[in-house]
């Protein structure tokens, strides 16, 4: 006899074990089963059990082979595969598709483990798997937003371009010429009027950036810059820029920089510029007797790093206790009638850049009393005492006989405008209506830059940049290209550089911008003759929908453009009286034939034909068919406007025939 007591309590806990190992198996949701390393099933909990009765009406019993399955003889190749991973050792995991994608579909997390004995040898296949499928749907809904979202983002970035290039590019010949005007008729009884109209295109400038810089930043797109500059030639240049608003108003307007501010610091000039601005302008504003001031001091200081306060003061209005807390809100105004305007985005906008610059901005006010605004930025000082100097504004006249620069732009007015301004600095100026025009230039003539637009009909200039850059020969792929586009969108900047442009310039430009680009892309310096001050031009303001009146070319604004050069008139008035029937005819026959895609081009091309002719109420007419038609769909009032657009073309010839 042999006691068997210790191995039959050892079976005991043995059957224990496992009965609860069963019990484990059972009540889990997960499909759980073995195989051997034939593929035959070794066991299987009931969930498995009933997902192969409900999927293919099939009773599986241990002994049976796995590889029967409907799905696995389906999908036998991916499956042996995944079989002999485990049994080479490989424990993984991977999604599936469960049944006939008919009545019934599941997905499923799978995950295939190597079973081993005592010795370490593989003996089958234990395999896991779950149920995602309301998991997978969540994420498939979400990747749908997600995708939504993102072409929305998109739409948004294009409809901003688009209307960055609708806007800036009238407003480029409308303060470009502004400038020349004001440059040519300094002691002209009319000199109050052009600079008051500067004053108001340089506003609604103003606005347009404020609302493209809000939506960059809200999608992410705006960047912080780090490059040298001079905070003592900053601030000057804020005084400069403000003070005849605060005279204006008869307050006092005052910057003070403390004697321990580093003055050579690196950072983002342009951002901090804005923030001043914003702040200092915003505090004029609501300031009617006393003062303006902005306030620089360190607030801590170590060998390489320096944080500034920024304090604007103001004896304004001030700002009542329970509207403190929502200042900075998007498009939140505190003082939110006509008397003051605005877009409620300056402050918003001034938070989210001191922000990202990793500062801070509080405000403290007493209603009749003043507030104070201070930001806090760090900014790294610059090693050295280096800093590249900030805008400048021509005092003289440049001359740079002997540059050739081929101007490449599809709107008459700015090409214009361009070789006004290059013509008076002694450059040979050529022209190109669009990319393709300029490829040919280029081959056939030398030029030591080439100012290039980006939206055009035919050939855009992204293709004629690229096709200059990679398909043409050397030296003419090797010439400097400057964009000069009404686009400000940063994609915009990023596609063009990527495609090696020297230099990027948004309309409407500033003079010194282009001087520069011309002096450190061509290397060749001007010798000065004389100049002094601003300019702008006529702005025109098209009527309301269904409030299109007849009008006729402004003759007199046509001369103060040319500054009574009648040679010059002349020669402007031969340009439209040969442009105008052309593209009067494309207008007609794409209308008597209903292309509205072609349509909409060509209304787009003549609306700044009319609207530089002073005829804003034309200039309207034909913006009200070119946005609907560009889309497919002419607006319902087509007929009227085409007869409004035909009357004042017909005046129009008439007018420039008696010139």
């Amino acid at each position: 006899m042999r006691d068997i007591s210790e191995r039959k309590s050892t079976d005991d806990v043995d059957f224990e074990d496992s009965s609860k190992l069963n019990a484990i198996l059972e009540s889990s949701q997960s499909t759980i089963y073995a195989l051997d390393k034939k593929f035959n099933y070794i066991t299987f909990n009931n969930a498995h059990k009933k997902a192969i009765k409900y999927a293919y009406e099939i009773d599986i019993e241990a002994g049976g082979n796995y590889l029967n399955l409907p799905y696995v003889k389906k999908n036998k190749t991916v499956v042996r595969q995944y079989l002999k991973r485990a049994l080479a050792g490989e424990q993984f995991t991977i999604n599936e598709v469960f049944g006939d994608g008919t009545l019934f579909k599941k997905d499923y997390e799978t995950t295939y483990n190597p079973i081993k004995n005592q010795s370490g040898e593989i003996t089958g296949i234990a395999v896991f798997s779950q149920d995602i499928t309301i998991r997978k749907k969540a994420e498939d809904q979400l990747l749908q937003a997600k995708a939504a979202a993102e072409a929305a983002s998109r739409a948004k970035s294009e409809f901003l371009s688009n209307m960055s290039h609708e806007i800036r590019t009238p407003m480029n010949a409308i303060m470009g010429l502004t400038d020349l005007l004001m440059a040519q008729n300094v002691d002209n009884p009319d000199y109050e009027k052009l600079n008051a109209i500067k004053y108001s295109a340089e506003n609604l400038l103003r606005i347009i950036n404020e609302i493209l810089d809000f939506s960059k930043i809200d999608a992410g797109k705006m960047i912080i810059e780090e490059a040298p500059f001079d905070i003592q030639e900053l601030v000057n240049e804020l005084v400069r820029s403000l003070q005849p608003s605060a005279k204006n108003k008869g307050l006092e307007f005052s910057a003070n920089i403390a004697d321990d501010v580093p003055l050579k610091l690196t950072g983002d000039r342009v951002r901090l510029s804005q923030i001043l601005t914003n702040l200092a302008s915003n505090a004029i504003k609501f300031t009617n007797f006393g003062s303006v001031v902005v306030n620089i001091n360190t607030v801590s200081r170590a060998p390489e790093k320096v944080s500034l306060s920024l304090e604007v003061a103001d004896t304004g209005i001030g700002i009542p206790k329970e509207k403190i807390e929502t200042v900075f809100d998007s498009f939140t105004q505190v003082h939110s009638n006509l008397k003051y305007g605005g877009t409620g985005l300056g402050l918003t906008i001034t938070k989210r850049l001191v922000e990202m610059q990793a500062g801070n901005v509080s405000v403290t006010s007493k209603p009749g009393i003043g507030s104070t605004f201070t930001v806090i930025i760090p900014y790294k000082i610059t090693a050295g005492g280096a800093a590249t100097e900030g805008p400048q504004k021509l005092t003289h006249v440049p001359n740079f006989k002997g540059i050739n620069v081929l101007v490449v732009e599809d709107n008459q007015m700015n090409r214009f405008l361009a070789g006004q301004i290059l013509g008076s600095w002694n450059i040979t100026v050529d022209m190109a209506e669009d990319g393709l025009e300029a490829i040919k230039k280029v081959e056939d003539k030398e030029y030591n830059l080439v100012l290039m637009d980006l939206q055009m009909p035919r050939m855009d200039g992204f293709e004629a940049t690229d096709y200059i850059r990679n398909k043409m020969p050397e030296p003419i792929c090797n010439t400097p290209i400057v964009v000069l586009t009404a686009d400000v969108m940063p994609e915009t900047r990023e596609k063009a550089l990527q495609l090696g442009i020297n230099r990027f310039i948004t309309k409407p430009f500033k003079q010194p911008d282009l001087y520069n680009a011309i002096v450190e892309i061509t290397g060749v310096k001007d010798n000065f003759i004389t100049l002094d001050t601003p300019s702008v031009q006529k702005q025109i303001v098209g009527k309301a929908k269904n409030d299109v009146q007849m009008e006729k070319p402004d003759l007199d604004y046509l001369k103060k453009l040319i500054n009574n050069d009648e040679r010059a008139l002349k020669q402007l008035v031969g340009i439209y009286q040969t442009a105008l029937p052309v593209d009067m005819d494309l207008f007609l026959g794409n209308y008597n034939e209903q292309k509205w895609s072609e349509l909409g081009k060509i209304a787009h091309k003549m609306k700044s034909s009319f609207a530089n002719l002073g005829m804003g109420n034309t200039a309207s007419a034909l913006l009200q068919i070119e946005k609907p038609c560009k889309l497919g769909a002419p607006p319902e009032n087509l007929t009227e406007l085409v007869d409004h657009v035909k009357q004042a073309f017909n005046e129009t010839i008439k007018t420039l025939k008696k010139v």
